[in-house]
């Protein structure tokens, strides 16, 4: 038998396709002097039931034997290509970031805000455990919690930091995306006279990339949403630096050598340079600074589990794309600097919980300038979490390489009349998607997530302990129950619990007299029911199994490939050395 191709594994049948093409051929073979029939068969035929039974089998079979195949190729499994049947094997991207890549897939995280408590009575409460105070945002329906222990002082106001009740998940309506100043109601109402709010400044803190130890300060009450950035041209003090501004990321504005501006780009705010206490010049060519307005009371902002497609883009840029290229003798000659696609890599894998878009470009003013431009999910980032990337990367950066982190501009964005296009080829793909994602909306299923043992084991107790109730209580009050024409009265206690533990685990013990013993209602709605409902079960657990075992064997093939994929680059950098 010739060996299949990999077009041949990934196709899948029909029923009717594998009908014609695997069952009837057999059934056509004549094995001890037994012929079957293969056709003319009348309805409800046994012969024509069975092939057709073991036609769905076989295209199951099948279709496990595909997406297994499938989940070997990084495209399919980590959904960056179409599987030509259909299948959706993205279950196992997880699985193949860890143990091909040695990268953790990035989970679902809270948002978390700065909340004021505000006690207007001489009590004081507390100390609070987590989780204990809840508030509203009345406008969203978003609740939070405060995230560690508080004490509510009394008479004066307290500032504590809330975290959203749930970790961020969009497709779920669950953004929390919340602003500031907004009315705020607490929900736990044994705390008399605390009101909560969440004011923001009127402007971030304002953020220093490079050295000098000059001042920039905003002023005024701008109009509108807008980042500011200032870049110093020249060194000097005040009056001598020249440095220009920018608004939004738009284009540079040359100030020349003033100490202040006013007006900058028209939204009524002024910057303003003052000379440090130390250090001369003040002001070093190169230095950023960068200011937001307004301010923001989220300390952390909550982002969605990475996608299967994220994912693997994120895994595939660490290591291939570090630039490693090879000598004329194939040895490996160790890079100088990072790729920009290495650069977001590492920027999301460092900072999973709030940065959930990275875009690296190089500068275009200074030397060797990287822009690494940050964002939360659906807001930017506060001046804490830009600080933690500034720093992560001026001590990982390469010696030849100026790592300048900011946040991006904000821009609202009105639709009217959104139509979105795709290719016809991935009409159904684009379709399915959206089904998914209302389907897991409306259910709490994703289907392309697999269950934990754990869970399967749990939810399959709990269904036979919701029939042996059924059965149970069905027995015990059938006197009382309709459908009891002969008048049964109620079964014995002892009786009632053996029949019951006996049908729901198919072993259909009947320790009575059938008719004698049963009411009508009792054996179609109990009995019957579990004559085929607990065999279903037992099926389920034994597919349950199969698909185990399945996995541990992948996982265990992976390892081993990764093994030997480590061993031959271990022996290529050898030859370095």
């Amino acid at each position: 038998m010739a060996t299949p191709t990999l077009d041949e594994i990934l196709a899948l049948p029909t029923v009717d396709e594998a009908m014609d093409g695997q069952v009837l051929p057999e059934l056509r073979l004549a094995r001890d002097s037994v012929v079957l029939p293969v056709s003319d068969w009348s309805p409800g035929d046994p012969f024509r039931a069975l092939a057709w039974a073991t036609a769905s089998l076989f295209v199951e079979a099948k279709r496990f034997v595909s997406a297994f195949a499938a989940a070997c190729f990084g495209d399919y499994a980590f959904g960056l290509a179409d599987h030509p049947s259909g299948i959706d094997v993205t279950g196992f991207a997880t699985a193949k970031a860890r143990d091909m890549f040695g990268v953790t897939r990035i989970p679902a995280s809270y948002t978390k805000r700065t909340i004021r408590l505000t006690n207007s009575v001489a009590a004081v409460y507390g100390p609070i455990a987590a989780g204990r105070v809840i508030i509203q945002f009345t406008a969203t329906g978003n609740r939070y919690v405060n995230d560690a222990a508080l004490t509510i002082a009394a008479s004066t106001t307290t500032d504590a930091v809330f975290r959203s009740e749930y970790a961020v998940n969009s497709s779920a309506g669950l953004t929390y995306l919340d602003s500031s100043a907004s009315t705020i109601q607490i929900v736990t109402a044994s705390y008399p006279g605390v009101t909560a709010t969440n004011p923001a400044s009127t402007y971030s803190t304002v953020r220093q990339v490079g050295g000098g130890t000059g001042v920039v300060t905003p002023s005024l009450v701008p109009v509108g949403t807008h980042n500011y950035a200032v870049r110093i041209d020249t060194d000097g003090q005040v009056g001598v630096a020249t440095w220009s501004y920018r608004v939004d990321g738009l284009a540079w504005t040359s100030a020349g050598a003033v100490a202040a501006v006013a007006n900058v780009g028209g939204f009524g705010m002024t910057l303003t340079l003052t000379n440090g206490a130390t250090g001369v010049p003040s002001f070093l060519h190169g230095t950023y600074y960068f200011v937001q307005h307004p301010g923001t009371d989220v300390t952390v902002s909550g982002r969605n589990e990475e996608t299967p497609q994220e994912l693997g883009v994120r895994a595939r840029a660490i290591l291939p794309l570090l630039d490693w290229t090879t000598d004329s003798a194939g040895n490996f000659v160790a890079p100088a600097t990072p790729s920009v696609d290495a650069y977001r890599a590492m920027t999301l894998t460092a900072f999973p919980e709030e940065v959930k878009t990275c875009y690296v470009r190089t500068g275009t003013y200074v030397n060797d300038e990287v822009d690494i431009i940050v964002a939360g999910q659906g807001r930017t980032l506060g001046t804490a979490a830009l600080d933690a990337v500034q720093a992560f990367w001026d001590h990982y950066a390469g010696l030849t390489n100026w790592p300048v982190v900011s946040s991006p501009a904000v821009q609202a964005i009105t639709l009217a009349a959104c139509t979105v296009t795709v290719k016809k080829a991935k009409l159904a793909t684009a379709q399915a998607s959206i089904q998914n994602a209302i389907a897991a909306y409306l259910g709490g299923v994703d289907e392309r997530r697999e269950q934990h043992w754990l869970t399967y084991t749990v939810a399959m107790l709990l269904f036979h302990v919701g029939g042996f109730a059924l059965i149970y209580g069905l027995m015990r009050l059938q006197a009382f129950l309709p459908f009891n024409t002969a008048g049964q009265t109620a079964v014995a206690e002892d009786l009632s619990f053996n029949t019951a533990i006996s049908f729901i685990t198919n072993t259909n013990w009947q320790n009575y007299g059938g008719e004698l013993t049963m009411s009508h209602l009792t054996q179609m709605a109990g009995l019957a029911v579990q004559n085929f409902v607990s065999a279903a079960v037992g099926l389920a657990s034994a597919r349950h199994d199969v698909r185990r075992a399945a996995s541990v064997r992948r996982w265990r093939c992976e390892g081993a490939q990764r093994v030997r994929d480590g061993e031959a680059l271990a022996r290529r950098v050898a030859r370095c050395t």
